[in-house]
């Protein structure tokens, strides 16, 4: 065996293809196509809160004029506030007596806006 030239070469040969292949399998876990299930929770979160009914479709309730949002379901409590002809609500409750609506208006930069109308205000 020692005898052999070409001993030498063939065991250096064998030892830089071990490395050659075990350096492939780790690169090959590194760059593993699978998914932690923490990336999964999170893309359906993400897609669970673009879906919930909080955003109004294109059936929703909407102000059909100018309409001012108030503190209070009654007249004392109007604010400075309104959404314009168009703008699309969700009713979430009425008032005791059937007059107002306890509405939510989904703002341009993502937020809620939960206020009272005028049920007259309203087109569903």
């Amino acid at each position: 065996m020692f005898d052999d030239p070409n001993f030498r070469s063939r065991q250096q040969d064998a030892i830089n293809n071990y490395h050659a292949q075990e350096q492939q399998r780790r690169i090959a876990e590194d760059v593993s196509p699978v998914v932690s299930p923490l990336v999964w929770l999170v893309v359906i979160f993400i897609v669970m809160a673009k879906c919930s009914s909080d955003s109004p479709s294109s059936s929703s309730p909407q102000a059909n004029s100018k309409t001012y949002l108030y503190r209070r379901p009654n007249i004392n409590g109007k604010t400075k506030m309104y959404i314009i002809k168009g703008d699309k609500v969700k009713i979430l409750r009425t008032s005791k007596n059937g007059q107002w609506y306890f509405i939510r208006y989904k703002k341009k930069n993502g937020g809620n806006l939960d206020m009272w109308v005028m049920k007259q205000k309203i087109k569903k």
